[in-house]
């Protein structure tokens, strides 16, 4: 079962049972196009990381292209 149908389900179950449902959305489509991925790696390396987990963040931050 995809999510989308799960959240369906959950809505008509809580309808027939005459209950009040509530949804709350979220949109980060623009959310990474505000990140410095240069100030992140920094406050990374501050926290104490090690050297195998920075390197892994800048290789899978390196030319990759997100899509939401």
């Amino acid at each position: 079962m995809t999510v989308l149908l799960g959240i369906r389900n959950d809505i008509a179950k809580a309808m027939k049972g005459v209950e009040v449902t509530l949804m709350v959305l979220a949109d980060y489509s623009k959310a990474f196009d505000k990140i410095k991925f240069k100030t992140v790696l920094k406050k990374i390396n501050c926290l104490g990381f090690s050297k195998s987990f920075l390197q892994w963040t800048v290789n899978y931050l390196t030319n990759r292209k997100h899509f939401v």
